[in-house]
């Protein structure tokens, strides 16, 4: 299977656990969104509110 995972909250145990896991499965990569500029090595990350729709959005349109 492959695919692109958003994992939210990627720089907190389970995140981090799942970004990994992702990185050693072939065919999937992993977009790591959490409010701190920190996250899961190897991955893609955006730091943003989840609580601010605007903040979001902006990032959203980062990714298209």
């Amino acid at each position: 299977m492959t695919g692109t995972a958003l994992i939210l909250g990627d720089g907190g145990v389970v995140g981090r656990h799942l970004a990994l896991r992702l990185q050693a499965s072939p065919g999937w990569s992993a977009i790591g969104l959490s409010r701190r500029a920190q996250g899961s090595e190897g991955v893609t990350h955006l730091a943003a509110d989840l609580l601010d729709r605007a903040d979001l959005c902006r990032h959203a349109d980062s990714l298209r």
